[in-house]
């Protein structure tokens, strides 16, 4: 397989091999062969894009028709919140497309959280895609599978399936999110990201030493805190977990917090009401370290 560098895929025997961070692969057995592509860098567009395919092309040259398929990440979730663009997709998935290779999206943490139901939507790439794995807000895990890509009789079983009311839970989730406003310019999703944005960019200006971002897209946002150290993130996320607010840590260098706003249930409300709780969590966890 390919994939990009950075990624995180899973923790089962084949994706721990795909998941770009050593630490996850202790003790477990070898089961893929897998090649890194470096990661959109939004700061320097074209220059990345063009190593990356660079980079592509040599791996492929160097194992001609030896790939399944490239693995992406459309916005790395562990690796820190980092978006990538449509253009740098594409150019990318033509290639692993001529090479006779599978494109795979791995949606599991972008599902229903974008300004479209799927990522690969919201980037506009649905006639690259093959094969797409949802999970963590739709209850259930599913993979979804171009026909030509179709697994035969006995490879999948039911021992594979969520239970039954798992599964109706995430019909109702699916069937509210398409009729309930949320996606699209003027959806639900994208007023409470440029709503948490706003306040977060409001909380940086009064204290650029202590916050920096916000960064991601839709009901994915993340913000590095003071210089991104890890410890002090963890710090800082255990204070805001104790104070009612729980936060995740994402990437190393820097490290970032990251929220994953349920949607469903949050309001313009408290989105101000936990911008408020982390701001004065920044000023307990900055008077620890000063």
């Amino acid at each position: 397989l390919l994939a990009f560098e950075s990624c995180f895929m899973g923790r089962t025997l084949a994706l721990a091999r795909v998941t770009d961070n050593p630490a996850y692969r202790q003790g477990l057995p070898a089961t893929l062969d897998v090649d890194y592509v470096p990661f959109y860098d939004s700061s320097r567009p074209a220059e990345s894009t063009a190593k990356s395919v660079a980079t592509l092309k040599r791996h492929l040259a160097r194992h001609p028709g030896d790939y399944a398929g490239m693995v992406f990440e459309l916005m790395q979730g562990g690796g820190g919140f980092y978006p990538g663009e449509r253009e740098f997709f594409i150019a990318l998935m033509r290639i692993v497309k001529e090479a006779g290779a599978a494109v795979l999206i791995d949606e599991v943490q972008t599902f229903g959280r974008m300004t479209e139901l799927f990522a690969f939507q919201h980037f506009g790439l649905d006639a690259y895609v093959d094969v797409v794995t949802i999970g963590k807000l739709s209850q259930v895990c599913a993979t979804l599978i171009r026909e030509e890509y179709r697994p035969g009789p006995g490879l999948i079983s039911q021992t594979f399936t969520g239970s039954t009311s798992s599964i109706y839970a995430s019909k109702v989730i699916v069937d509210t999110l398409l009729s309930g406003g949320y996606f699209g310019p003027a959806g639900k999703i994208f007023q409470l990201h440029a709503h948490f944005k706003k306040c977060l960019k409001a909380i940086e200006k009064r204290h650029p030493a202590w916050v920096s971002g916000p960064f991601g897209i839709g009901a994915m946002i993340a913000l590095t805190v003071f210089d991104g150290n890890l410890e002090t993130t963890k710090k800082f996320l255990h204070s805001l977990f104790e104070a009612g607010v729980m936060g995740f840590y994402a990437g190393m260098d820097p490290a970032r917090v990251r929220f994953l706003i349920p949607v469903g249930v949050v309001s313009i409300e408290d989105i101000d009401n936990v911008s408020a709780i982390v701001e004065k969590t920044l000023a307990e966890v900055a008077a620890t370290i000063e």
